[in-house]
């Protein structure tokens, strides 16, 4: 599908951190974590498809965070895209209150990650 939505995010920590601090977010929200390639990629399916609207923060949708590290910090490029065709048509008509919606939950998934654990 070509319906993606990009969120990116520079952190001030080691790689490794965010890499684990990305895993420990997804699990902790219920995500099913489909691929890691530990400390540069993660690929999980998030949410479900009882939330009827693409742009809910709880419709099932592929989430990929693709992380590389520079003389700057850490730079995270968060992918997300609808899980499934049947909302193609939703996500051509909605498409900016999905960005928007989605991009308040990346920024709180990109405040988690900043946050020490506790």
């Amino acid at each position: 599908m070509g319906d993606t939505f990009h969120y990116d995010h520079k952190f001030k920590m080691g790689k490794e951190d965010v890499f684990q601090r990305i895993v420990s977010w997804l699990r902790k929200d219920g995500a099913q974590i489909t691929t890691q390639k530990v400390p540069e990629k993660v690929e999980a399916m998030h949410g479900s498809m009882k939330a009827l609207k693409v742009w809910n923060i709880n419709a099932e949708k592929r989430m990929s965070f693709t992380i590389v590290e520079d003389a700057d910090g850490v730079n995270v490029t968060l992918v997300m895209e609808p899980a499934s065709k049947m909302f193609e048509d939703d996500v051509y008509a909605w498409r900016n209150k999905i960005q928007t919606a989605w991009g308040q939950m990346a920024n709180d998934i990109w405040a988690s990650i900043e946050q020490p654990s506790a």
